[in-house]
């Protein structure tokens, strides 16, 4: 009985420590700690209940075989559950769910290319598991009190089996919704159940806008645009602003846009800023033309509105479009995903010029297209023939971290991401052609942009989601559009000025609370717009323009009068942000200026 007890015990401790370590780094709430023991303790006193009941017959046999049966496994699953959500949390940043899981292990080949550590991973799981046995063996031979004389009386079993079931009622008695899990919201284990991790609330006091296709009760008319212009988006998922040649970098990583924005047909934007560092909320910021504290589950988005307007709405995009929700907030006529298409990996930007290609688009109404490209990301599936810079090496490589230079390591993960960018030139190529091919591309403004940047450890970090220096959030916006002299703004813009500038250029009354500005406006001498990371407790910034110059005020925690660390830079003239005027003059006026906006 001692030594079930020891087992109960360590198990508890070694969850405890995992999951206070989780929340500390990617600042999860502490409530989940308790929901992790209480989930840990009720999976365990369960388990170890029929050891119990063997032990009360003095079977030692029997206990031993269901040990190395049942503990074994069940440590398994829960070191899988661990690591999944480690690396999910370091690439998407919020935990995995069972359906994402089973979308990717279908495409686990191709997965095993884009990231290397998951071939080591794949080797360590076996191994794991050997020793798991092996341990328990061990500890059960040396530690477990043997001896058929030992009989544990009834009225224990009794006490023990309803204090684990008692544990179980209180534990499905806490709320938990699949689509909305209230406190469990981080909890590694029960987040696996969820249809989705919910990164926006629902608020039942939104208004529905009402479609041109189904006026309501009363009559109303379908609205049209006065200019039926068909629009097009395209993202590039982490597609960084100073990898184009457009925007200054020595490579030409994109032909295609560079010929067009040569020949004049293609405007750039400047300066343009993502609203965040991570995927769901730059995609919603582009689409709603708000910041996130403003995005809802339910707010009214782009496509929304042009379908009130008699567009057809479609999205064809990559990857797995279930993060978040994003695939039914898009509430789109046609949507395709990765996770929908047979003949393709998950991750794989040719899928969606096959599913452009047997789209039927409507000619005679026009048409709201919004594609989403994964090839610059870094689990985007790249293709042989566009490894035109060399050597490289995907960034999530641990054995290129142990072996090799540092300097090397870095241009190899530049060249691997050039690649991809190189490649997502390629494929819009092919979009811009398919568009032509049906008829539409001559009456159609497209918008070509990214939903965050990419680091490559310039401030000492990798990846994205976490942070917000300029390779976090610094992107690309380029216009095509046959009309391309009526954009008086060129020079300065984020995530949110999008919506509000297609509809000014259709003519469409403005929602109410857009945050954004139309670039057919000229530029303000001074804005301030407001950007984070998606963590609760982590990076906020308010982007400051004052005529030429720009600042940006970071700093970290749930609010500003609770932050544990702070940054100001001036980017027009240290771009690089090596330098912090947070304690000079003007770095306090500028403090001044957003502290009121920053404890909204």
């Amino acid at each position: 009985m001692r030594f079930l007890k020891l087992l109960l015990a360590a198990h508890l401790a070694a969850g405890l420590s995992f999951i206070v370590v989780f929340l500390h780094y990617f600042q999860y709430p502490a409530t989940i700690a308790i929901l992790h023991i209480l989930l840990l303790f009720c999976g365990l006193a369960l388990l170890l209940l029929p050891c119990l009941y063997l032990q009360s017959k003095g079977n030692g046999a029997a206990i031993h075989i269901y040990i190395l049966l049942a503990l074994p496994a069940f440590d398994f699953v829960l070191i899988l559950i661990y690591s999944a959500n480690i690396i999910s949390n370091i690439i998407w940043g919020g935990n995995i769910t069972l359906q994402l899981v089973m979308a990717y292990v279908a495409d686990l080949g191709e997965l095993r290319k884009t990231l290397p550590a998951l071939n080591l991973y794949l080797i360590a799981l076996p191994i794991i598991y050997l020793l798991l046995v092996a341990g328990y063996r061990y500890l059960f031979r040396r530690y477990y009190e043997s001896g058929s004389d030992y009989r544990l009386p009834t009225i224990r079993i009794a006490s023990y089996s309803t204090l684990a079931l008692l544990a179980s009622v209180v534990m499905l008695q806490i709320n938990f919704d699949r689509e909305d899990p209230g406190i469990w919201g981080g909890e590694p284990i029960s987040n696996l159940f969820l249809d989705y991790i919910p990164m926006f609330e629902y608020d039942p006091t939104l208004p529905a806008l009402q479609s041109a296709a189904n006026p309501d009760q009363e009559g109303q008319q379908p609205r049209t645009a006065r200019q039926n212009r068909n629009i097009i988006i395209i993202m590039v998922d982490a597609l960084r602003a100073d990898h184009l040649k457009a925007y200054g970098y020595s490579r030409d990583t994109s032909p295609f846009l560079s010929a067009l924005h040569n020949e004049g047909r293609l405007i750039s934007v400047d300066m343009v800023h993502s609203t965040c560092s991570e995927s769901a909320c730059g995609i919603l910021s582009t689409l709603t033309g708000n910041e996130f504290e403003q995005i809802r589950s339910n707010t009214t988005h782009l496509g929304n509105i042009l379908q009130a307007n008699g567009y057809t709405s479609s999205f064809i995009v990559t990857g797995n479009h279930a993060w978040g929700g994003l695939r039914t907030m898009y509430d789109a006529d046609y949507f395709s995903d990765g996770e929908t298409r047979e003949n393709y990996s998950v991750n794989d930007d040719a899928g969606i010029i096959d599913d452009l290609q047997m789209l039927d688009l409507a000619t005679q109404q026009p048409n709201f297209l919004y594609f989403h490209l994964y090839s610059a990301h870094d689990l985007g599936l790249r293709h042989r023939q566009f490894n035109q810079f060399e050597p490289f090496k995907p960034s999530f490589n641990p054995l290129a971290t142990l072996f090799g230079s540092e300097t090397d390591r870095h241009q190899q993960e530049l060249n691997n991401y050039d690649n991809g960018i190189l490649q997502a030139d390629f494929f819009i190529a092919q979009i811009f052609a398919q568009l032509e091919d049906k008829g539409i591309l001559h009456n159609s403004i497209v918008y070509i942009t990214s939903d965050h940047g990419q680091a490559f450890g310039e401030h000492g970090h990798r990846g994205h989601t976490r942070f917000l220096y300029e390779e976090h959030i610094r992107i690309p916006l380029f216009i095509y559009d046959a009309q391309i002299d009526r954009y008086q703004n060129t020079q300065y813009a984020t995530h949110i000025d999008i919506v509000p500038t297609v509809l000014e250029t259709l003519a469409i009354e403005p929602l109410d609370n857009l945050a954004g500005l139309s670039l057919l406006q000229p530029v303000i001498d001074n804005r301030i717009t407001q950007h984070r990371s998606t963590i609760l407790n982590g990076w906020k910034l308010s982007l400051v323009k004052r005529g030429n110059l720009i600042y940006k005020h970071l700093w970290e925690g749930a609010a500003y009068r609770e932050r544990t660390a702070e940054m100001l830079f001036e980017i027009t003239a240290d771009p690089d942000e090596s330098m912090n005027i947070l304690e000079t003059a003007e770095g306090r006026e500028i403090v001044e200026l957003t502290t009121g906006m920053s404890n909204r």
